[in-house]
């Protein structure tokens, strides 16, 4: 399991232990209960796609649950668009112009120009920093 997922998943946790919802039992928790829970989230600040990634590992939990005969129905499968709207920035690339001013800058700057091979790999391939790094 990568260390991300890890952290993820002790974060969910927390977050249950601390909420109304990581009191209740697995068989009392209803659709409505799990819509509340997202809405809580958001209230304390979460992103759309936190509260997505947290509600994904939840339904997975819910699966088991009705595998093992635990629960008959998975309260946590529903949209998460149709509870809350989805407020995520859609990423923008850099214009062609955009990354040359960046190359530009970063080769004859006295601090960044060791960089400039890393980015422009970065910019080339697509990669995220942390693949570059050998991190994932």
């Amino acid at each position: 399991m990568k260390k991300s997922t890890q952290k993820q998943r002790e974060q969910l946790m927390r977050l249950l232990k601390e909420d109304k919802l990581g009191a209740r039992s697995i068989d009392m928790i209803k659709p409505s209960d799990a819509k509340e829970w997202a809405l809580r989230m958001k209230d304390k600040g979460f992103s759309y796609n936190t509260i997505n990634n947290h509600k994904r590992s939840l339904k997975a939990s819910f699966y088991i649950a009705i595998q093992d005969d635990c629960v008959r129905k998975n309260p946590f499968d529903f949209k998460l668009s149709e509870v809350l709207e989805n407020d995520t920035k859609e990423k923008v690339a850099l214009t062609e112009e955009q990354e040359q001013a960046l190359l530009s800058f970063i080769k004859t700057d006295n601090v960044y120009h060791k960089y400039y091979d890393d980015v422009l790999i970065l910019l080339k391939t697509g990669l995220r920093i942390s693949e570059l790094c050998g991190l994932t």
